[in-house]
């Protein structure tokens, strides 16, 4: 399954038997990817979500917190400029703390 929300943000997810705990991966694709986002644009940024099938609220949970983290298109830019893992990983952690 997969979503695609507005400012190139691009979040696929899935519920599976094979994880026994919320895994995110994070990648930034500066020049764009298709991906069928509501404002039509290519995504920028891809969040990918797997989740067990047991626990259809905590994937429900981290898909409303996704979204509502970066719904902020100003973030969305500093994101897309960083420079390492670590520097993004930092930003997104501390935008997270002020949701």
């Amino acid at each position: 399954l997969g979503s695609g929300m507005e400012h190139g943000i691009a979040l696929p997810h899935i519920a599976t038997d094979r994880v026994d705990d919320v895994i995110c991966a994070v990648g930034m694709a500066p020049r764009g990817i298709p991906f069928g986002t509501l404002d039509g644009k290519p995504a920028n940024v891809v969040v990918l979500l797997l989740v067990p099938k047991k626990s259809y609220e905590d994937e429900v949970k981290a898909i409303a917190s996704i979204e509502n983290l970066l719904e902020d298109s100003a973030l969305v830019e500093k994101l897309l400029k960083c420079i390492s893992p670590q520097e993004a990983f930092k930003l997104i952690q501390s935008a997270g703390d002020g949701k």
